[in-house]
């Protein structure tokens, strides 16, 4: 398809998922760019691109594209989790617990997104109390953002780890 029409944008957007799968995720980042420019709005597009976005690194741009996705596809709710993960990787915890608030008061209880946000929301404790104690004035900003932060990668931890699921706990042997 590209040898006809290289504004193809189904062309480049499957140039682009092969080399994210190949690993070469600049060039993949620089093929998808291209395609966002002919169809700002495609889902496939704007979703290849933010992943590959994040895993060069550039979460902000991740986050920035996954919320744009999110907002052109509100269903998506894979968008936003990964928004989240993109805010959460950028030190943009307070960022990524909004997006986890709006995923967890989702009304619908068979989503598995709402329920991995309330999981991550639940893991984070520290946030509450951290985010209080800073509007009184009681934390410097670097101890908040290394404390919130280390809760927070704990908490993805445990979600990717478990899917979500709570840990089973193995039987005792009987002797």
């Amino acid at each position: 398809l590209l040898a006809l029409d290289s504004r193809n944008v189904q062309g480049l957007s499957e140039l682009g998922a092969l080399l994210m799968q190949a690993g070469r995720h600049e060039e993949a980042a620089d093929v998808l760019a291209d395609a966002r420019s002919l169809a700002p709005a495609d889902g496939d597009v704007l979703y290849n691109l933010a992943s590959a976005y994040y895993a060069l690194g550039k979460y902000q741009d991740s986050a920035a594209t996954f919320g744009t996705l999110a907002a052109l596809s509100p269903q998506n709710k894979r968008a936003l989790w990964n928004q989240a993960k993109a805010y959460n990787a950028a030190g943009q915890i307070v960022e990524a617990r909004e997006v986890w608030l709006v995923l967890a008061t989702n009304k619908m209880p068979d989503d598995p997104y709402a329920r991995k946000a309330g999981l991550a929301l639940e893991a984070i404790p520290a946030l509450s109390e951290a985010l209080a104690q800073e509007k009184k004035g009681l934390m410097s900003a670097k101890p908040f953002d290394d404390k919130v932060k280390a809760a927070a990668a704990h908490a993805l931890e445990l979600i990717s780890q478990n899917q979500g699921k709570p840990k089973k706990k193995k039987p005792k042997k009987k002797k």
